[in-house]
């Protein structure tokens, strides 16, 4: 059951909130658009060259990803998801050459889980230049202060 609800929350969230570290050993969190790829447990991010992330990724490869549900009424109904893992950044001539068929489904599940109007504004969907991709070594779950933790792959 708790893989399932982390299945849900990562179906139904829009953001994920993206945390890399840079070269003075400082986070660096950014909220992004993402997809996830239930039968993989893979998540999906586009974004451009030029951004904070990329550089810091390219040097230290290992992110975590949170995405939430927040209730500010009571926080004992807040709820979230927490994974860890390398990332593997591939460039679009890389993506449309090696993984051409991975591509076209990332865009096919963006296409299915955002309006168009979303999409639209997305620079990166638009031109995108770097795929990042996330398979997770650790994933957290929590509902108020009870946490659980698995290690998919194991």
């Amino acid at each position: 059951m708790e893989g399932e609800r982390i299945k849900e929350i990562l179906r139904e969230s829009f953001f994920a909130y993206f945390c890399s570290v840079d070269d003075q050993d400082q986070p660096h969190i950014t909220p992004m658009f993402f997809v996830f790829d239930d039968e993989t447990c893979t998540m999906y991010f586009v974004t451009r060259h030029d951004t904070k992330k990329v550089d810091n990724i390219r040097k230290r490869p290992y992110v975590s990803i949170t995405v939430d549900f927040r209730d500010p009424s009571n926080p004992l109904n807040n709820e979230g998801v927490m994974l860890q893992g390398k990332v593997d950044v591939m460039l679009p001539a890389q993506t449309w050459e090696a993984g051409k068929n991975e591509m076209e489904f990332m865009y096919k599940l963006f296409q299915e889980k955002y309006p168009k109007i979303v999409l639209e504004q997305i620079d990166a969907f638009l031109s995108p230049e770097i795929l990042i991709k996330i398979t997770p070594e650790k994933i957290t779950h929590w509902k108020g202060s009870n946490f659980s933790t698995i290690y998919p792959g194991r």
